[in-house]
């Protein structure tokens, strides 16, 4: 898998917290703070509250993806 840009790693990001807590912040209201090169990893903030993603690579019918389900993310401080 070649390595994510950043606007890749936000929607990676947004997607996730959409699957877990059931809101999708705007991209432009995410900041990366540190993230994997793959996307499986990425550690970022939205509007003071900071996230923590972890992840892996699912294959599925030929295609590689980054499973975003449940348990993928938590809420690690407040600012």
């Amino acid at each position: 898998m070649k390595e994510k840009t950043k606007r890749e790693l936000k929607h990676i990001a947004v997607t996730a917290l959409r699957d877990e807590y059931g809101f999708a912040p705007k991209q432009s209201d995410v900041r990366l703070l540190e993230a994997s090169g793959d996307g499986t990893y990425i550690l970022f903030d939205v509007l003071g509250k900071e996230y923590r993603f972890d992840s892996y690579i699912s294959h599925i019918g030929g295609m590689e993806t980054i499973w975003c389900g449940s348990g993928t993310i938590e809420k690690i401080k407040s600012k």
